[in-house]
């Protein structure tokens, strides 16, 4: 799995992307997740299971002014 351009080390097949928000220490209601260029809803992180060839991508939300 790639997550943020970058090989992830320590991915087990089948972890959600809850689990991996979890072990990386990402909050959670600041972010916005991306599989395969496809943005994923919030209600769906604890049901979508990622695979070996899936390309994550996990943005933090800013606001500025």
């Amino acid at each position: 799995m790639i997550l943020n351009n970058e090989k992830f080390k320590n991915f087990e097949e089948g972890i959600t992307i809850e689990d991996l928000i979890q072990y990386k220490n990402f909050n959670r209601n600041l972010i916005i997740v991306k599989i395969n260029g496809k943005l994923i809803n919030k209600n769906d992180y604890n049901k979508r299971k990622l695979k070996q060839d899936d390309k994550v991508e996990i943005h933090y939300l800013l606001a500025g002014g």
